[in-house]
């Protein structure tokens, strides 16, 4: 009897793992639906400059400069937002986790403790999410843009502090500077 609890323990625990795994692939395609959704309506009102690398969306709100455009070992200063993606929202964003903007923060009520300034990085160095690192290879000085992913470039199928598995993410991106290197 011990042996046949056993048995059919392992056959659950098998069958819940196969269905968690169609879930996540099913996950990701809703995603991209809910992704193309928002795109779409954003082109029907007239939104041109989206562009994509890698499933990686680009949508520009400000156009930069052409001649400062990001590459890989470029030293880059930015703002962000970032958030679940939302294809209900009118801004694309769901529930909002970072930021390094101090009103935005206050606003959205989120911590309130750390220092706000403008995220110094090298651009290409494999430091953020696959996502985040594809939207900024995007971009140019003076840029606002907001990339948008689905989980299999963010987090995946672990969830991190207040984001679920499985979510699409939502950066939004002031590219303040970038430094050919």
């Amino acid at each position: 009897m011990k042996e046949l609890k056993t048995i059919a323990g392992s056959l659950l625990l098998l069958l819940s793992m196969s269905c968690s795994k169609e879930q996540e692939g099913t996950s990701i395609a809703t995603q991209q639906t809910n992704i193309s959704t928002y795109l779409d309506a954003l082109r029907k009102k007239g939104t041109t400059g989206i562009t994509s690398l890698d499933d990686v969306y680009r949508v520009v709100l400000t156009a930069g400069s052409a001649s400062k455009t990001v590459g890989v070992g470029d030293s880059v200063i930015f703002y962000y937002k970032a958030g679940t993606f939302s294809q209900s929202a009118s801004d694309g964003f769901g529930k909002m986790f970072d930021t390094n903007i101090d009103s935005v923060a206050k606003n959205r009520k989120l911590d309130t403790t750390k220092v706000f300034t403008p995220y110094r990085a090298v651009a290409g160095d494999n430091r953020f999410i696959y996502g985040l690192e594809k939207g900024l290879l995007q971009m140019s000085e003076g840029e606002q843009s907001q990339l948008i992913f689905t989980s299999d470039h963010g987090y995946g199928d672990h969830a991190m502090s207040t984001i679920p598995k499985n979510t699409a993410l939502i950066f939004e991106v002031t590219m303040v500077e970038v430094k050919k290197n």
